[in-house]
């Protein structure tokens, strides 16, 4: 990788797992798992760290202060109206923790290790308009060979919102393959239904007969095909609810796998719900279609959803969440 002013971790177990990781954004630039006899990425990224600086994706980020929609960037805590920043102009609305989100700023390296690196951000009262001062740590860490697990906490000094996830684009084949190769399966039998802006209609759908219905594995080009069909032409971009979402304890997700079936990625989580984002408005200098966003997180716009579990938290109130991604590499079947 270029020289760059931008500084990169690494985090390693010998033989297994690697990370490379930016705190710009708390960002995930790349993952590294042994397939077989080799290595292999299975996120995108940019070759040089610089251009994390101007990335329009959320390339591997740390998404904050709220992951997904806010319904015109506006939000009531305690019968106080806030508008947020609204950064997704033609929709009207407040996304990814608005214009200049946590996956913009520079966060502290607080801990670091062979095998762990904690990043602290302190995110001031008012930002992007939201209120409370947060402090919020990402920390990326690797119990086992096999697998990293990313932990988000954060505490206010005000009742505020917080919805964290990280929006790494997975692709366990090659960067020439298309995620519609993949086979992905969600432990989830219901969706959120969106608007045509996008932003949830605070309804529950089963998804069973639908586009939607990954309960059992399932080639992805078969849903944004489906998709398409229907006149939805950007592919997947919606909010699985899942099936442990009142169960506290870290849970299996999703399943995907690479087309070839050499490679699988267990997803286990204690959010409530996955968003799956197919890419379908991924640009230069990566593909349309290049790899699938699976963004483990509270409900999007739940600020505005009465249906919802709210994502409030006040003083004294930890925000505590962990999604674990585990590699089950089928050349020698080792599942962690």
């Amino acid at each position: 990788m270029p020289s760059s002013p931008l500084p990169t971790i690494r985090i390693a177990c010998p033989g297994g797992v690697s990370a490379t990781v930016l705190p710009l954004g708390a960002t995930l630039v790349s993952l590294e798992v042994p397939v077989g006899s080799s290595r292999r990425n299975v996120v995108l990224g940019y070759e040089n760290p610089d251009d994390y600086l101007s990335d329009p994706y959320y390339m591997g980020a740390s998404i904050g202060r709220f992951a997904g929609r806010i319904s015109n960037g506006v939000l009531t805590i305690g019968g106080e109206r806030h508008q947020v920043k609204i950064n997704e102009v033609s929709n009207g609305h407040s996304l990814h923790g608005g214009s200049s989100g946590w996956s913009a700023k520079n966060w502290q390296v607080s801990s670091v290790g062979e095998k762990h690196v904690r990043f602290a951000y302190l995110s001031a009262d008012g930002e992007q308009g939201f209120p409370g001062e947060v402090s919020a740590t990402v920390e990326y860490s690797i119990p086992s060979p096999n697998q990293i697990d990313i932990t988000f906490r954060a505490t206010t000094r005000a009742a505020t919102v917080v919805n964290m996830t990280n929006h790494a684009y997975f692709n366990l084949g090659t960067a020439s393959q298309p995620i519609g190769d993949h086979f992905l399966q969600v432990y989830g039998d219901q969706y959120l239904p969106i608007k045509a802006s996008l932003a949830p209609t605070g309804d529950f759908a089963s998804v069973t007969g639908t586009p939607f219905d990954f309960t059992q594995r399932k080639r992805i080009s078969d849903s944004i095909q489906a998709l398409s069909s229907s006149g939805v032409t950007g592919g997947l971009d919606h909010s699985f609810v899942l099936a442990h979402r009142s169960d506290p304890r870290r849970q299996l997700a999703a399943v995907l796998e690479s087309p070839s079936g050499d490679l699988r990625m267990l997803l286990h989580t204690t959010q409530p719900t996955l968003h799956v984002y197919s890419s379908g408005t991924l640009g230069e200098p990566f593909a349309r279609y290049g790899a699938i966003c699976l963004e483990a997180q509270g409900y999007s716009d739940a600020p505005n959803q009465s249906n919802f579990p709210s994502a409030e938290i006040h003083p004294g109130e930890v925000y505590c969440h962990t999604t674990s991604l585990s590699f089950n590499d089928m050349h020698t079947r080792t599942t962690q």
